[in-house]
């Protein structure tokens, strides 16, 4: 099995180790169910980069023909990760 992350001690992205309470917690504060595989994935390494930098996709955008940029993911944290992520933000208030 392919590693998907790239475990680097001084990542920016990786943040302290979180437990499924604290993700049920931030569920709640954004009012959303996270995807299972983001959850898995959060209580292995709670962010930080990833082994690949890109996905292939087979609609055009505005990264590429073929292939969208994903370097890293975002973990769960107060006030940091996806709690400080303006997209859950917006999507939270409307």
């Amino acid at each position: 099995m392919i590693s998907f992350w790239e475990k680097e001690e001084e990542s920016p992205f990786t943040l302290k180790k979180i437990n499924e309470e604290q993700i049920r917690e931030a569920e709640g504060t954004l009012g959303v169910s996270l995807p299972d595989t983001y959850k898995k994935l959060i209580l292995e390494w709670n962010g930080g980069f990833t082994v690949r930098n890109a996905f292939p996709t087979e609609q055009p955008n505005s990264w590429a023909e073929d292939h969208v940029q994903f370097d890293h993911l975002r973990g769960i944290a107060k006030d940091d990760g996806i709690m400080n992520s303006l997209n859950w933000i917006c999507l939270r208030d409307l």
